[in-house]
């Protein structure tokens, strides 16, 4: 009898160490597909976009072709300044003649999809951007 009652706790031991081992690989797996998810928010398909953006003493808001962008490149052809702001931010930062900027939002939280652009008063400019998404 006593030989049984071994036999039964060896079995449960087996059991426990099989669930412990269950619930691991499970947690493994849900974790991979949680990194996996990440890395495809993170990741971009390469394509370009281009947008040319005059400026005047009116602010415009211009949103981002196709999906937001991850980065972009923008080059400020004058003849005068421009104050640009990004996703509809109220702050403004200047542009200045013959200025370029490479900016990127890989690893961010939230990615451009919308530039503001203005000039002063009686002021123009010709903004070139470049984007991908």
């Amino acid at each position: 009898m006593a030989v049984k009652s071994v036999i039964n706790k060896e079995d449960a031991m087996m059991d426990t160490m099989m669930d412990d081992m269950m619930d691991t690989m499970m947690m493994v797996i849900i974790i991979a597909a949680i990194l996996a998810s990440y890395v495809k928010g993170q990741s971009y398909s390469g394509n370009l976009a281009s947008l040319d953006l005059d400026s005047n003493e009116t602010p415009a808001t211009t949103q981002v072709e196709s999906a937001a962008w991850v980065t972009a490149s923008l080059y400020n052809q004058g003849p005068n300044s421009a104050f640009i702001s990004f996703n509809n931010q109220s702050a403004y930062t200047e542009l200045k003649l013959k200025e370029t900027w490479n900016i990127s939002w890989i690893g961010a939280q939230q990615r451009l999809s919308s530039i503001t652009v203005y000039s002063n008063s009686g002021e123009t400019a010709l903004v070139r951007v470049r984007g991908k998404y």
